[in-house]
């Protein structure tokens, strides 16, 4: 806990809503800082649409899937809804998800995302980072690379 630094949450309504608010100088706000949030969901529970939005500077960290030894197998269901990672510096590692749409726009940073479903689309942007996606499912590929680095495609059946 920390004087100038709170979590509003906003959880009573159609929409829940975390926001970290830090509003301490400059110089001090992210001195020996470090936030976690983890939200917990139960198997065979419906996710809501959900937007994760890095700001700043310092990176943010997401992570979502069976990643732990107590979770093998366990995914993530939005269902008819859509998990969106947007910012400017964020990372993800994402396993077994399930949505109707997927939107990572990100300026710099990186996503691994594994046995990814969606109903709809996904959409995976960045100006600088590394982009690794993966699903069981027979799709359709579609890349613009702005600049010469380099582009490997694979696919299997």
């Amino acid at each position: 806990e920390s004087p100038g630094i709170t979590l509003d949450a906003q959880t009573c309504g159609a929409n829940a809503t975390f926001m970290l608010v830090n509003t301490l100088r400059d110089e001090e706000k992210y001195k020996n800082f470090y936030c976690n949030i983890e939200v917990v969901v139960p198997e065979r529970y419906i996710v809501p649409h959900f937007t994760v939005m890095a700001v700043g500077d310092n990176t943010t960290f997401v992570r979502a899937g069976p990643m732990d030894a107590d979770s093998r197998g366990f995914g993530i269901n939005f269902g008819p809804n859509g998990l969106e990672l947007l910012g400017t510096r964020l990372v993800a590692k994402l396993e077994n998800i399930t949505a109707k749409s997927i939107l990572y726009d990100v300026r710099h940073g990186r996503c691994d995302a594994k046995d990814i479903t969606t109903s709809s689309w996904a959409n995976f942007t960045s100006e600088t980072g590394d982009l690794m996606v993966s699903t069981r499912r027979r799709t359709t590929v579609r890349f613009l690379q702005r600049t010469d680095n380099s582009v490997c495609l694979t696919a299997a059946n």
